[in-house]
């Protein structure tokens, strides 16, 4: 069996969470990960940059980034994946990347998941940190959906709709994406 493929930064980790809310996004994208981010490289070492609250992609002594392994170990049944767009980043691009990302540090995490720049959740955040590196590369069309969820008496969420953006992963071919790890 051969080994492993590198991890780099600018690679995309993806995983199954445990939050309340992860049944009804599991339900909503119909994929079975639920949360991910961005791996960055901090003082020589891989870390998760993500859209938890406060959004961390400096990474501070109150708000530390996770090791790539505990963000992973964090998830159901300890699993992830890890993706990275075909041909990776340039250096050029990490560079951009991570102005882009930089631009979300601080910010609150978004629970009603609305596409606006008040509080942004982990899509949204790879969709805004990439969308000017790699724009037009892997992204596709921007339709967004209203798709009720339901509550106890009739009710939906936040009041009106939780939305999802069609376009945050889906590549415009299979080549986009070369799987690491597992899936």
């Amino acid at each position: 069996m051969p080994p492993p493929p590198t991890i780099l930064p600018g690679d995309l980790v993806f995983k199954q969470s445990t939050t309340d809310q992860a049944k009804a996004i599991q339900e909503i994208t119909r994929s079975r990960y639920t949360h991910c981010g961005i791996i960055v490289e901090r003082n020589g070492k891989l870390r998760v940059a993500e859209a938890i609250n406060p959004v961390r992609v400096i990474g501070t002594p109150a708000n530390p980034l996770s090791s790539v392994e505990d963000w992973i170990h964090r998830g159901v049944d300890q699993h992830g994946v890890i993706k990275r767009i075909s041909g990776g980043l340039s250096a050029e691009q990490l560079e951009l990347l991570e102005v882009e990302m930089r631009k979300s540090d601080g910010k609150k995490y978004d629970g009603r998941f609305q596409w606006n720049d008040n509080a942004i959740y982990c899509s949204e955040f790879i969709y805004d940190s990439f969308n000017n590196v790699v724009a037009n590369h892997c992204w596709c069309s921007a339709d967004l959906w209203r798709v009720p969820v339901g509550r106890p008496g009739g009710s939906e969420i936040d009041q009106g709709a939780l939305y999802r953006r069609r376009h945050s992963f889906q590549p415009r071919g299979a080549d986009h994406y070369a799987g690491l790890g597992h899936g």
